[in-house]
């Protein structure tokens, strides 16, 4: 765009020469000068409107491809934006779930532990109470046989002297 500016400046320039040397050169033709140097400013001022007019067309152009490349490049962001996103949060639910299960498997783990203490625990507490109680049971029956033997003497010495009562009647 600058060359045809350039161009036309250098044509205007040359055309401005042209007509100053005519005026210089021929007075006689003075009018006729005039004339063609009106003509050559009338071309110059309607190459500098057409000039004027492709500018602003270019500069239009180039700003509806400017407000295309934004768009363009907005949705490339966007869908780049959206992609790290989604692998973003694809990563968040792995981690997610691996802390998930280590959690769980702890958690197992600890409840199994906790199941075998409770079980020593409960055992230990079980044995101290059926000790005792097993002593007494072991004392009980140790008692009830003495007396079943005690009984079991007097019934025999009852059953003699009954029956030594009996024969003396």
């Amino acid at each position: 765009m600058s060359a045809i500016v350039t161009t036309i400046i250098v044509l205007a320039a040359l055309l401005s020469g042209l007509a100053l040397g005519f005026l210089l050169g021929d007075r006689k033709g003075r009018q006729a000068g005039e004339d063609k140097i009106k003509a050559a400013e009338a071309k110059l001022e309607a190459a500098e409107a057409r000039l004027e007019d492709r500018v602003d067309r270019a500069r239009a152009q180039v700003r509806q491809e400017d407000q295309e490349n934004f768009g363009t490049l907005m949705q490339e962001m966007e869908k780049r934006h959206k992609e790290s996103a989604d692998q973003m949060n694809a990563r968040f639910q792995e981690t997610i779930a691996l802390m998930k299960e280590e959690v769980q498997n702890s958690t197992r783990q600890l409840l199994r532990d906790r199941q075998t203490e409770f079980a020593a625990m409960s055992q230990e507490k079980l044995n101290s109470i059926m000790e005792p109680l097993n002593r007494n049971i072991a004392s009980m029956q140790e008692a009830v046989k003495e007396n079943t033997l005690k009984n079991t003497g007097f019934n025999g010495e009852l059953q003699q002297a009954s029956k030594a009562c009996l024969s003396k009647v």
